[in-house]
């Protein structure tokens, strides 16, 4: 079967997820346990309360975003201070609802805090706040700057135990052993917030990752990760 949208069509996500690519220039309805990820433009976008945004590098609005409470704005960060975001053209954008940072890279990649735009309003003033800010990764913590027509999304390191080298292994390849173990537990933080949303209890995921690691005291280490989180 073929779906067919029309450039002023009205497009009700209430299940799965859609990737937006190019332009379509209707209004956008993000429901409950459904997902808009992609790098495209949008007429106008409201996601509803259960609902995610993720964008792809930037996801642009020409005339109105609107986040509900409960709704969620889900974004990628890098260490070099990219991150995934959101451009309003025209319209209010009313904020609400948490945010979700899902950092890329091993954490031995992230060395400096680092500052982002993750909204931004270029005729309007943004109205709301969101209502919370939580790290798929323990070791990073974020916090939101708000100003007139944009928001900073604000990534600071942790220091003390959750550092990538802790002092109370007396050996670098168990420094290097933790290292592994807390890159690889953000699949499963991932996988959680990724799927908790749904309105399905039960899910399934599935991932892969191969990695090579080299500590500053010369450990190396390979690892290959696959399977499926239930």
């Amino acid at each position: 079967n073929n779906l067919t949208l029309w450039p002023d069509s009205r497009l009700a996500i209430d299940e799965g997820a859609v990737l937006l690519q190019g332009h379509f220039a209707g209004h956008i309805a993000v429901h409950h346990g459904a997902a808009l990820t992609g790098s495209g433009r949008a007429g106008r976008l409201h996601v509803l309360a259960g609902g995610t945004l993720a964008p792809l590098h930037t996801l642009s609005v020409s005339d109105g975003l609107t986040f509900d409470a409960g709704s969620r704005l889900q974004l990628r960060a890098w260490p070099n201070g990219q991150v995934d975001q959101i451009d309003v053209a025209r319209g209010v954008p009313q904020l609400n609802g948490d945010v979700l940072v899902l950092p890329r890279k091993h954490q031995l990649e992230w060395t400096h805090d680092t500052s982002s735009v993750i909204v931004k309003s270029d005729t309007d003033a943004i109205q709301g706040r969101f209502t919370s800010v939580h790290s798929a990764a323990p070791w990073l913590e974020p916090s939101l700057h708000y100003e007139s027509h944009q928001v900073r999304l604000h990534l600071r390191l942790r220091q003390g135990e959750l550092s990538p080298i802790n002092d109370n292994f007396s050996t670098g390849w168990a420094a290097t052993l933790r290292n592994i173990m807390s890159e690889d537990s953000r699949f499963v933080r991932e996988a959680v917030y990724l799927h908790a949303p749904q309105q399905n209890p039960f899910w399934v995921h599935a991932l892969h990752s191969s990695g090579d690691f080299k500590s500053d005291n010369g450990h190396r280490a390979q690892r290959q990760l696959s399977g499926m989180l239930l």
